[in-house]
């Protein structure tokens, strides 16, 4: 009798240690399953993630027209043409396009902004129609084209150049430029003004209503000068064009047009 209940003892022994081995390794599969859940899920949340930011690369702090060119490029890099008579002021330091470049390095950084400029002096509009021209302004592949479009030097130094012909010129240049790079953003922005024109403030209406009637984007920064019939405007200027105070006016218009 003993013997029998010995046995049935190690029986119900080895029977308790085989149930408790599954109910183990059903735990330890249990567990297993829940890591790996864990990580692939892991591994989605940061794949969209960073696919998110591959989506939205650019810069945070930029917004308006330069954030909108960067993504219509899809690149983190604004390639910026400036073209222009002296006004420009040769891209020298306290020039509005330098104020302006200082402006977008700060925002974007040194090497995501590429500037060329192209001032052509007392040259009139019709001197802009021209493949060695053309291809100046698209040698660097930009993606935003600033274009003065040189109604004073019309006025000032072309004798017999009306606004008629100024803008036919305009409207062809950006024809031929378009044909080429159909995806450049074109801002047309007035030459500056000047104290007491005759009709050169008239010219500068006409311009603005193409420019407008065209859907091209207009920079009017001579919302921001002193009044052009006032003796307060001298203080802007230097020979006709601007003085420090004068391209500082013009670079702060420009930097809120750009860039909100």
């Amino acid at each position: 009798m003993k013997n029998v209940l010995l046995v049935l003892f190690v029986v119900a022994c080895l029977a308790l240690l085989v149930v408790g081995h599954f109910q183990y390794e059903a735990k330890l599969n249990n567990i297993a399953s829940d890591a790996e859940g864990q990580a692939v899920s892991q591994e989605l949340t940061l794949s969209t993630e960073e696919g998110s930011h591959d989506e939205d690369s650019h810069p945070e702090r930029v917004e308006g027209l330069i954030r909108s060119v960067l993504k219509a490029h899809n690149t983190d890099t604004l390639s910026l043409v400036y073209l222009g008579s002296d006004a420009l002021g040769e891209g020298e330091e306290g020039s509005w396009p330098h104020l302006v470049n200082e402006h977008l390095v700060d925002l974007l950084g040194e090497e995501q902004v590429e500037t060329n400029l192209i001032p052509v002096g007392m040259a009139g509009s019709t001197s802009l129609l021209n493949d060695t021209m053309i291809e100046s302004i698209l040698e660097t592949e930009p993606n935003l084209l600033i274009i003065e479009p040189l109604v004073l030097n019309n006025i000032r130094f072309q004798n017999g150049y009306d606004i008629t012909t100024t803008i036919a010129d305009i409207e062809t240049l950006i024809a031929d430029i378009q044909e080429r790079a159909s995806n450049l953003e074109i801002v047309i922005t007035p030459s500056n003004p000047i104290h007491s024109p005759t009709s050169y403030h008239l010219d500068i209406e006409q311009l603005q209503e193409f420019a407008t009637t065209n859907d091209y984007l207009y920079a009017n920064h001579w919302t921001e000068w002193p009044d052009y019939h006032s003796d307060e405007i001298k203080d802007y200027l230097h020979e006709g064009r601007p003085n420090e105070a004068g391209h500082q006016v013009w670079a702060d218009y420009m930097i809120d047009f750009l860039t909100k």
